[in-house]
């Protein structure tokens, strides 16, 4: 049976010097993991295998000397390369190409790329091989599939869950990486029913931690979890402080986890959980049911434009940030549904305003979303006070 290779997300991530290019081939960037560069980029063009050195910056005729550049197992002695220990620069080359990073990373696939600053290179990630047990992970040894529950949970106990030391190595950051690792593997399903018997768990911070995992791996094995506890009893979310976020509660990050999983589908090819989001969207909890307006203007956008009245009507105070989803929600719905969801966005936009659900400076917050035909439609719908966004005051 042939091993399957995880891919980098995005096609690979070209990083600066002050981000890491890991020695190890199954290393790799999973997308919700920190950002890695991709230590295994191969050209589609010439074909070689793409080699990267940190601190390195080309002289101005480097690029007569491609081929030599890759064949050079010593960058340090050629006369047209200059080096810096403490450089943030970090240089790219295969036989046909070369991109220099500094103070950056970038997307190999975006779909939205700067047509100035981001690169055109026919390089990609060719794929890693997945880890096998027993692993060591920043300090922590994963034996067995049998270790994985304990294992985890004492990691998730441990550390800082906020400010910069958690971002960078904190137990979202270890969990990520472990599960990114393991993928493709025969323990990864492992790993996330591991996360998922976490949500249950007495103590809020692993409770917090395994629900911020199914943020990131929203099609993770046991990520129905999430819709369960939200039909279920919520008493250990309801009210209980997060504490891996500011000014939030575990209810909430439960709602957020909810949004992610709509942008996932089951065999039938419907988005997971779409009637709970329904249902969570026209209640109102008022926890932070605001997650869900933007995943179901993207998925289910008919159903939320012949909903949105009721919705407000729970609480009248999202009308403008349901619109201001809806209009960004649009750059991203694909193709074949973008005229009609364009032509619902309008309508609702309209009904707002003439029924007075939003204020003129809210209606031109989310029309400045949008195409500039869009806008003009609503503002020609409406009378001469909607047509001019109110200054702001000089301080």
């Amino acid at each position: 049976m042939t091993e399957r290779l995880n891919k980098c997300g995005y096609g690979g991530l070209l990083v600066d010097a002050t981000l890491p290019v890991p020695a190890d081939p199954e290393e790799y960037f999973a997308e919700g993991s920190p950002a890695t560069g991709c230590n295994r980029l191969r050209c589609h063009s010439c074909g070689t295998s793409v080699r990267q050195g940190a601190g390195f910056y080309p002289r101005q005729d480097a690029a007569n000397h491609l081929s030599d550049l890759v064949a050079s197992p010593h960058w340090r002695s050629l006369p047209y390369l200059e080096y810096s220990a403490g450089s943030e620069f970090r240089l790219y080359v295969c036989r046909c190409e070369l991109w220099v990073t500094r103070k950056a990373w970038y997307r190999l696939e975006d779909r939205d790329p700067d047509p100035i600053t981001d690169p055109k290179l026919p390089w990609r990630c060719e794929g890693h091989p997945p880890s096998q047990l027993p692993l060591t992970l920043n300090g922590v040894t994963v034996r067995s599939q049998e270790d994985l529950l304990g294992v985890i949970r004492r990691r998730l106990l441990a550390g800082p869950t906020l400010g910069p030391e958690a971002s960078a190595n904190g137990a979202g950051v270890w969990l990520a990486s472990l599960y990114a690792r393991l993928a493709g593997g025969p323990a990864e399903g492992d790993v996330s029913r591991a996360v998922a018997a976490c949500l249950s768990d007495p103590e809020p911070r692993v409770r917090a931690w395994a629900v911020s995992f199914f943020r990131s791996f929203p099609r993770a094995e046991g990520g129905e979890r999430i819709q369960d506890l939200l039909k279920g009893d919520r008493s250990l979310f309801r009210g209980v402080a997060d504490p891996t976020t500011l000014n939030s509660t575990l209810e909430a990050s439960l709602l957020f986890a909810l949004a992610k999983r709509l942008g996932t589908r089951d065999a039938q090819g419907r988005p997971r959980a779409l009637e709970l989001a329904r249902r969570e969207a026209l209640v109102g909890s008022g926890v932070g049911d605001k997650p869900l307006f933007y995943p179901l203007a993207l998925h289910d956008t008919e159903w939320l434009a012949a909903n949105a009245a009721q919705i407000i009507e729970v609480r009248p105070q999202s009308a403008e940030e349901l619109l201001f989803k809806f209009a960004v929600a649009l750059g991203d719905i694909e193709a074949r549904r973008v005229a009609r969801a364009n032509e619902l966005f309008v309508d609702l936009a309209i009904r707002l305003a003439r029924e007075r659900r939003i204020t003129v400076e809210d209606l031109h917050r989310s029309l400045g979303q949008c195409m500039v035909d869009l806008r003009s439609k609503v503002l020609e719908a409406l009378d001469e006070s909607w047509r001019t966004r109110p200054r702001k005051p000089r301080r």
